[in-house]
């Protein structure tokens, strides 16, 4: 997966992405640590719905992959595309194990 957005980012410095799944920004943005994440309201869920639909995403909401980033969050996940959403500029970082989950390549 990380080879398709390396041969994409050597063809143009920005890649165009696509919400496939509901998903959810988590985290504190602000301060430039969130991050994409599993929007269920299934018991038990390790990360709880945000009632604030700013962080929300739902399929068809466009973003931009701006770099790819070293994770200093969680040692697991050694690195992540760093996004920002076209609607309104959000940047947030998409683990790896996330992005062919929840996004596409437009």
């Amino acid at each position: 997966m990380i080879r398709t957005y390396k041969q994409a980012f050597s063809k143009s410095p920005t890649v165009q992405l696509e919400v496939i799944k509901e998903a959810q920004v988590y985290g504190d943005v602000g301060r430039g640590w969130g991050f994409l994440t599993n929007r269920s309201t299934r018991p038990g869920s390790v990360y709880p719905v945000i009632q604030n639909s700013t962080y929300h995403l739902n399929p068809g909401d466009r973003l931009s992959a701006l770099k790819f980033k070293k994770s200093v969050l969680d040692g697991r996940r050694n690195c992540g595309v760093w996004v920002s959403r076209d609607s309104d500029g959000m940047e947030f970082v998409i683990y790896t194990n996330d992005l062919k989950r929840y996004i596409k390549i437009v």
